[in-house]
């Protein structure tokens, strides 16, 4: 989508928002609305018109491309309305509005999401039409000297629903190009160049690399047709169009992703905490009973964000003094845990003080695992971009296998959920995450 698309696209929902609020007072009260109901609304609507079109924006439903869409796209707007149905419910708990009906909330997930859904098909309709029409259409640069590459043009100008019109290829010469110079970058202003597509064939990852740099500072996307190129090191996203494989140049999350992924961990962590402070009494208490001669709490050094050794909070499971009369790392059958910490391991009930570490700003709610700092002295420098962002309680390695699997396997899986990071991701990851616990797989 073009920022024209996304403007229009978030001013609708602004008012599909609205409108979904309204009808779900309607179905609650019928056309007698309490005016104190009504009025709570009001309190909090700043909320209702910002609220979703943030969540969406957050999990790149803006950034969408319609002539790919399938129906994972589509089911990421109900997930997505999900998580902004929490935050408004949390709003409403935590304001002064808490005469709101809550069952207003029910209707508004669901006529919004519908809404929304709606919506999004009607973009796609009117997208086909102005493929079929060539209007709206990405203006394509190809450098190559594949005659098969140099055939995408071809292949580009018969089927505009891919969303491409290709305008130039270069060189029409046969000369050497290495990097994107002076020429290129007027040829690409001249004719008004939306994306480039660029064969690698020849060239090397540091040419590949710096050419990438040189069109991403003038906001031009640039696509690859790979040769022999290591993509996933240079944190490329991989598309198919017309049998061509292509690498798009993949941004990281830029800091309001990251802002808003602490709000959220704050918010959840928060709430977590409050409704499960029962059972964390009662662990308390049972962890003192088994084994009374220790602390409820045992403080772990671990590395985190930008080599940051920071303490983390776990119940303890094993016996006082347990770190110093044995290995660094817990084994199988370890005899230093006690009956009924090894039970908090299988439940993976000793992790939940960490909500503590996310609420501190020391962990997020999913990351890299943290490891000790015993391990990560030795760590070599491509091993060291895990301190790129803050550890989490769950990760990729805690749903693939946890304990069972090494050390290069874990940073491995790190290494790519931080290259692919995305709120989606966090979200699947959370979901796995209970599954895996109720499995107890990889838990001792």
């Amino acid at each position: 989508m073009n920022r024209r698309e996304i403007l229009v696209s978030l001013l609708f929902d602004i008012l599909l928002t609205q409108v979904a609020v309204l009808y779900s007072f309607y179905l609650r009260f019928g056309y007698e609305i309490p005016p104190h109901e009504f009025a709570n609304y009001l309190d909090i609507l700043p909320f209702f018109i910002l609220v979703t079109p943030l969540i969406f924006y957050f999990f790149g439903i803006y950034q969408i491309n319609y002539r790919y869409a399938g129906i994972s796209n589509f089911l990421t707007i109900p997930l997505a309305n999900f998580i902004a149905l929490l935050v408004l419910t949390s709003v409403v708990f935590f304001s002064r509005s808490l005469g709101f009906s809550r069952i207003i909330l029910v209707f508004f997930y669901l006529l919004g999401s519908f809404f929304f859904m709606c919506w999004r098909m009607i973009l796609l309709t009117l997208a086909m039409i102005n493929w079929q029409n060539k209007v709206l259409l990405r203006r394509v640069m190809l450098i190559s000297y594949s005659a098969e590459n140099r055939n995408l043009m071809d292949f580009l100008q018969k089927h505009p629903e891919y969303g491409y019109l290709p305008v130039l290829k270069w060189p029409d010469c046969n000369h050497s190009v290495r990097l994107i110079g002076e020429e290129v970058l007027t040829l690409i202003n001249t004719y008004q160049i939306d994306e480039v597509f660029l064969d690698t064939e020849g060239l090397s990852e540091d040419e590949i690399l710096k050419n990438t740099s040189n069109l991403t500072e003038l906001g031009i996307t640039l696509k690859l047709l790979p040769g022999l190129f290591d993509f996933y090191k240079a944190n490329f996203e991989i598309t198919e169009v017309g049998g061509y494989l292509l690498l798009t140049t993949r941004k990281n999350p830029g800091t309001w992703h990251l802002v808003f992924k602490d709000l959220l961990d704050y918010l959840v962590a928060i709430l977590v905490l409050i409704f499960c402070s029962p059972i964390l009494a009662v662990i308390a208490a049972l962890i003192k009973f088994s084994s009374p001669e220790g602390n409820i709490l045992y403080l772990q050094r671990r590395t985190g964000k930008g080599g940051k050794i920071f303490s983390m909070y776990k119940f303890r499971t094993m016996r006082p003094e347990a770190d110093k009369t044995g290995p660094l790392l817990t084994a199988k059958n370890d005899s230093r845990i006690y009956p009924f910490g090894r039970f908090l391991r299988k439940w993976s009930l000793d992790e939940l003080p960490q909500l503590i570490n996310v609420i501190k700003g020391d962990m997020s709610l999913v990351g890299p695992r943290p490891e000790v700092p015993e391990i990560t002295a030795d760590y070599l420098p491509w091993q060291k971009r895990v301190f790129q962002t803050k550890p989490g309680i769950t990760g990729l390695s805690q749903i693939s296998g946890r304990a069972d699997l090494s050390i290069i396997e874990k940073l491995k899986l790190d290494l790519f959920y931080i290259e692919n990071y995305n709120l989606m991701l966090d979200l699947k990851i959370i979901l796995k995450t209970i599954l895996v616990v109720l499995r107890r797989e990889g838990a001792y």
